[in-house]
C-alpha cells in the first residue's frame, strides 16, 4: 500500500446490468472495503437508468456515467481522462474489451498503475470482433492483466502479454443460501413443469458462444422422453432460439424466463444443471450449481475442466457436440444415484473456490502492482 489509507482504485466496465465479472467486481467491492476504495464507471447512451450503477450506488459505491453518443465516440477518451484525473485514483482497471482500448487511448497509463481484467471473449457482431481485435495493441500496456484460468493465458501470450505480467484468479462462489418457505414450488409454477417431472436448467446470455443451440439439438434427441428445460437469460439469439426449438417439436416443453435478477433458486428446482457453452473462463453459474448440489453437465471449455472433473464432480463433455450432450442428460436423469453422488461431490469441490480466495489473490496483484510503482 502507498500509506497507512486504503488503495483507490478506478474499474471502468462495461455494463448495463450485472453480468457474472459485474457480479464479481461488485462482490468484491463490498468486501474490502476499507482496505480498498472502489469506483466504479461505465458508458451511458441515455438517462442514467443503467442497473450496475445502480447496485454499485446501492452498496455505497460512487459510480460514475460516461456519456456517449455511440459504440466509436473518441470524445469518450477525454472524458474518461477528466473522470479519473478527478479521482486520482492509485489504480485504474478495466474489464472489457472496449475499456482496455480506451484506456490505451487515453495515455493515463503513463501516470497510473493500470490492470487489464480478461474475462473471456464474445462476438455477437462486428462491433464486439473489431474490440477483441484491438486487444493485440490494448493489452501490451497494462501493469498487470488478470484472467481466470489457464487457458486464457496461452490466449493472452498470443496477444502479445508476457507470462509474467499474467495473473490467474478463478472466481469465487458464495455458499447457497437457503429457500424461503414456498419459493421452491412458486419457480416451478412458473417453469410450467408437472409434479415430478425432471427440469433441466441453463443459465446465460442467448448467444452463440454460449452454446444453447447445442442444447437444443441434444433435447430433440430426448423427445420421447419426460423433461422440462427453463432457461434464465436474454440476448440477441433469443428469436433464432425459439425457432429452432419450435422446428424440432420441443418449443412448448421450454421456459424462457428472461433475464433474473436473482436466479439461485433455480439451481435447487434442477433436476440437472446444463452448461452448453462454447467457450468460458471460470463461469459463474456452474460454480453456482455446485454450491447449491446441483448435478452438473458442462462442456470441457475454458476454465471448466480446473474446475470440475469428468464421473467425480460433473459430467464433462465435449464442445459443440449434441449427442454427447443428450447422453449425459439421459445418464444423469436414468442414474438417479450417479446424480446424487455428482451433486454432493460438486457441492465439496465448490468450497475450493471461495470468495476469500479470489479476495486474497486479487489484493496480492494491487499490492505486487503499487511495489513496483
Amino acid at each position: 500500500m502507498p500509506d497507512s489509507r486504503p488503495i483507490r482504485v478506478f474499474a471502468i466496465m462495461e455494463a448495463d446490468r450485472i453480468t457474472g465479472p459485474a457480479k464479481n467486481l461488485l462482490r468484491f467491492a463490498g468486501r474490502v472495503r476499507g482496505r480498498v476504495d472502489i469506483e466504479v464507471a461505465t458508458y451511458l447512451r441515455r438517462a442514467d437508468d443503467n442497473g450496475f450503477l445502480q447496485a454499485a450506488r446501492g452498496i455505497g459505491l460512487q459510480a460514475h456515467g460516461i456519456a456517449e453518443q455511440g459504440r466509436f465516440d473518441r470524445a469518450v477518451v477525454q472524458l474518461l481522462r477528466e473522470r479519473i484525473a478527478a479521482s486520482a485514483p492509485d489504480i485504474v482497471q478495466t474489464h472489457n474489451t472496449k475499456s482496455h482500448l480506451l484506456l490505451r487511448l487515453s495515455g493515463v497509463w503513463r501516470q497510473t498503475p493500470w490492470i487489464a481484467f480478461h474475462h473471456g471473449y464474445t462476438a455477437e457482431d462486428w462491433k464486439m470482433r473489431l474490440y477483441n481485435h484491438c486487444d493485440n495493441w490494448s493489452l501490451r500496456t497494462p501493469r498487470r492483466v488478470v484472467t481466470v484460468c489457464e487457458p486464457f493465458v496461452a490466449e493472452m501470450r498470443g496477444r502479445g502479454v508476457e507470462r509474467d505480467r499474467i495473473d490467474v484468479v478463478p472466481n469465487g462462489v458464495e455458499p447457497a443460501r437457503p429457500l424461503r418457505d414456498g419459493e421452491l414450488a412458486g419457480w416451478r409454477e412458473r417453469s410450467g413443469a408437472r409434479e415430478g417431472e425432471p427440469v433441466l436448467v441453463a443459465i446465460g446470455r442467448l448467444s452463440h458462444e454460449k452454446g444453447h443451440h447445442v442444447l437444443l439439438a441434444a433435447l430433440a434427441r430426448l423427445r420421447d422422453r419426460p423433461w422440462r428445460l427453463v432457461v434464465a437469460g436474454d440476448g440477441i439469439a433469443g428469436e433464432q432460439l425459439r425457432a429452432q426449438a419450435a422446428a424440432a417439436g420441443i418449443g412448448d416443453r421450454i421456459a424462457w424466463l428472461g433475464l433474473q435478477p436473482d436466479v439461485r433458486p433455480l439451481y435447487s428446482l434442477a433436476t440437472v444443471f446444463v452448461l452448453p457453452s462454447l467457450s468460458e473462463g471460470s463461469p459463474n453459474v456452474l460454480l453456482e450449481a455446485m454450491a447449491a448440489g446441483a448435478p452438473s453437465v458442462a462442456t470441457a471449455v475454458g476454465g471448466v475442466p480446473e474446475t470440475v472433473t469428468d464421473g467425480e464432480t460433473a459430467l464433462v463433455i465435449p464442445r459443440e457436440d449434441p449427442a454427447a450432450m443428450a447422453t449425459a442428460i439421459a445418464r444423469m436423469l436414468d442414474d438417479t444415484a450417479l446424480a446424487a453422488r455428482l451433486g454432493a461431490a460438486g457441492r465439496l469441490r465448490a468450497e475450493a473456490f471461495t470468495p476469500d480466495a479470489q479476495e486474497r489473490r486479487l489484493l496480492a496483484v494491487y499490492d505486487r502492482v503499487l511495489a513496483r510503482s
